[in-house]
Formats: structure tokens, C-alpha cells, sequence
């Protein structure tokens, strides 16, 4: 199971004291959310989580899933004050070196302060306030359809998987294949790094998986609709079944 991949690898970051990076390629439907997911829900207290995703299309994006993820991680690593971003971010980073200039160029990301950061200073802030978040508990960190994402982004998601120290993360990235067509080398060279790439089962076999998870049969039809619309990893078999039939419902 590729779950167990995803609990071993993130034994390791907790061993090594250091960032694993775990990519999640695949073509769009073909199961790498729910994979991600199934995982995430069975990590329960034992790590912070924090979720980000880069939008398709649109100006100023460059750091938008990297500040996603800071909110959503200092509310998941239960610091003080979470509901306030402002004195959230002050808390993680209460007692850190540099305190003030890592929650200026943190908070310029955060929109909290308007001053300008160049890009060194902002991956340097950026890998410090993730490390903080996971030497208070181990940190899961999510990036998702990072094939959309920004060169600069791309960057930065290899600047903490290759210095973060002395902090536990397992930084999960899912992407589609074209991700490679930006990065041939994706996670090559890199001692803690690893990359699965997921294929779509047969509809023959997509059926039968179908079939052995489900309360009752599924009738042929609505399973054809079903996988027509989206592949049998992109909709929620129980969900389907309503008035004691299935009907073809495709779910996010």
C-alpha cells in the first residue's frame, strides 16, 4: 500500500531530523488527493498538517500555496493564538534567531506587513518558520498540483527539501506528469527523496475493485457513466448509492 510508503517516509523525516520529499505524479483523476488524503486522515495528532495548493492561472501566485500552507500549519501545530494570524506567526516564532526579521519577511507573504523581501530572504524565512512548526511536532506538508506552480515556487519547494535541518517534515507534492516537463530531474540526487507515479487501472479491473467495495451491485450502466466521468478513484463509491440503487455521482 502506498499509504505505507507515505508512514514509513515519514518515520524517516522523524528519524533524520530532516525533510523528506515524497512527489505524487499522475494524470489528473487517476486517485494521487485521495491517496494523499487517506494518509493525511491517519496521521490524527501525531503531526501537524499543512496544506497548499498552486491556482492554475492568475497574477502575484508565485507564493500563494507556500502562504496557504503557513496558515493552515500554524493552526495545525496548535500555536497560541492561532485564530489571529498576527500573533499566531508571532508565537511560532517566539524564541527563534532573527525573530523579527523572519516575521517581517513571513508576514509580507502573509499580507500582514507591506515591506519588500528579496527572494533569498523569502526562502530563507519561509524554510525557518517550517522548521519551527516541526520542532514543535513532526509536520506533513502538502503541496498540491504543483505542475501549475511558478519556477521561483518550484524552486523553493527544493530549497527546504535540500536545507532544512534539525526539523522533521515530510513534504508531500503532487503533480501531474507535465511537472517533469519543467523539471526532468525532479527529487534525482537527493538522499531523502522519492517519487511514485500512479497509473490508472484498467475499467475491467476499475470495475471489480468497484464491486468489492461497494454494499451492493453496481449495474453496469451506472458504473460506465461513473467511469467515464471521472475513473473509479475520482468518485466516492458509498455516495453513490441513494434510494438503494447507484446513480453516477462525481465528487471532488
Amino acid at each position: 500500500m502506498r499509504t505505507t510508503s507515505c508512514a514509513r517516509l515519514a518515520h524517516e523525516a522523524v528519524e533524520d531530523r530532516g525533510c523528506h520529499l515524497f512527489t505524487v505524479l499522475g494524470v489528473a483523476g487517476v486517485g494521487k488527493s485521495r491517496l494523499v488524503d487517506e494518509f493525511v486522515a491517519g496521521v490524527g495528532d501525531a503531526a501537524a498538517v499543512a496544506t497548499g495548493r498552486c491556482l492554475a492561472y492568475g497574477s502575484g501566485i508565485t507564493y500563494w500555496p507556500v502562504a496557504e500552507a503557513l496558515r493552515s500549519g500554524i493552526v495545525s501545530a496548535e500555536v497560541a493564538d492561532a485564530d489571529q494570524p498576527e500573533l499566531g506567526l508571532a508565537a511560532l516564532l517566539r524564541g527563534e534567531p532573527d525573530a523579527e526579521r523572519l516575521g517581517a519577511a513571513v508576514g509580507s507573504l502573509l499580507g500582514m506587513s507591506a515591506g519588500t523581501h528579496d527572494q533569498e530572504e523569502l526562502f530563507w524565512a519561509v524554510r525557518e518558520a517550517f522548521e519551527a512548526m516541526a520542532r514543535r511536532r513532526p509536520l506533513v506538508l502538502v503541496l498540491d498540483d504543483i505542475h501549475w506552480g511558478e519556477p521561483t515556487f518550484l524552486d523553493l519547494v527544493e530549497h527546504i527539501a535540500d536545507w532544512t535541518r534539525d526539523a522533521p517534515i515530510l513534504l508531500i507534492a503532487m503533480a501531474r506528469l507535465e511537472l517533469l516537463e519543467a523539471r526532468p530531474l525532479w527529487g534525482n540526487g537527493r538522499r531523502r527523496a522519492t517519487t511514485v507515479r500512479l497509473e490508472a487501472l484498467s475499467e475491467s479491473l476499475d470495475h471489480r475493485v468497484a464491486q468489492a467495495l461497494a454494499p451492493g451491485p453496481i449495474d453496469d450502466a451506472t458504473y460506465a457513466e461513473a467511469y467515464r466521468m471521472a475513473g473509479i478513484f475520482n468518485f466516492d463509491i458509498p455516495a453513490m448509492h441513494s434510494n438503494g440503487k447507484y446513480e453516477a455521482k462525481q465528487t471532488s
